[in-house]
């Protein structure tokens, strides 16, 4: 029973891998985004802070299918102007049913994480890895992996509105030390700019022209409430300040797919920043 099982996996990994360097020479460096699905079959208890066993399983299934890319990517990354950028974003994990407690989630049933790349062949990698592994670890939870999706692809266009994901973190440097900005500041969408170029440059190998217009602003800002968007993440020794928002971009499409495949603000390969495209309803 073992061994066919086995064989039945291999299968299944033969067939996603052929499907995947099919998708990825039809992309030529187009975008894949996939969520991953897992099932809690009872109800557990979560922390609240899930960044760094999220981001350790995602490197070590990357590992898994290639140890070089693994390494690469936890050690390395992609160099621009004398930083180092990981190419990866992922989302918050996503509860069917959860309960917040003062000092926990209550958790059970569906949970789903969503991951990007601006290098197709790591999402390509991470899917090979995420079978081969076939759980998430959490702690002492042990959650049984169901399904990987591949996103539909979205046509980016001059104006999109995006929703938060996971919360976007701007720090900034000051006297007294790191400051994180929040949405009612200026630098906060200056920083965020400067970003995007950056991401820009490592995503299409070439400078963002200064030409090129980023506008960036809340969607409807009437109903934004600063305190309730807040969000305070621990980060292994270090306390994140992020925000959940729904934001509006206006930007060449080049820009809007970035925007997407990188995320908004910093440090997006520990689960910060990742966007989803909010759909307009069709009149």
């Amino acid at each position: 029973m073992i061994k066919n099982l086995k064989q039945m996996r291999l299968v299944m990994d033969i067939i996603i891998l052929s499907k995947q360097s099919a998708f990825l020479k039809e992309k030529r460096g187009g975008t894949i985004r996939i969520t991953a699905q897992f099932y809690i079959d009872h109800e557990v208890n979560i922390p609240y802070d899930l960044n760094y066993p999220l981001s350790s399983y995602i490197y070590q299934c990357i590992g898994l299918a290639n140890a070089e890319l693994g390494d690469w990517l936890h050690n390395e990354g992609l160099a621009y102007r004398g930083k180092s950028y990981k190419p990866l974003v992922f989302s918050r994990l996503h509860f069917e049913r959860r309960r917040n407690k003062s000092t926990h989630m209550e958790v059970k049933g569906l949970c789903g994480l969503t991951i990007d790349s601006i290098q197709p062949e790591i999402i390509q990698h991470l899917i090979q890895g995420m079978w081969k592994k076939g759980y998430l670890q959490l702690l002492d939870v042990k959650i049984p992996l169901m399904d990987v999706k591949m996103k539909a692809a979205h046509s980016f266009v001059e104006t999109m509105s995006y929703k938060l994901l996971s919360p976007v973190v701007v720090p900034v440097q000051i006297d007294k030390g790191l400051h994180f900005c929040h949405p009612l500041e200026s630098q906060f969408y200056d920083s965020l700019r400067q970003s995007i170029s950056n991401w820009y440059n490592l995503k299409w190998q070439e400078e963002l022209p200064r030409e090129v217009s980023i506008q960036i602003s809340l969607l409807q800002p009437e109903f934004f409430q600063l305190k309730k968007a807040a969000v305070l993440t621990q980060y292994k020794e270090k306390k994140v300040k992020g925000y959940l928002a729904s934001i509006q971009v206006q930007a060449p499409p080049k820009v809007q797919q970035v925007i997407y495949e990188s995320g908004l603000g910093s440090y997006n390969s520990q689960g910060f920043g990742c966007v989803e495209v909010i759909q307009e309803e069709k009149k």
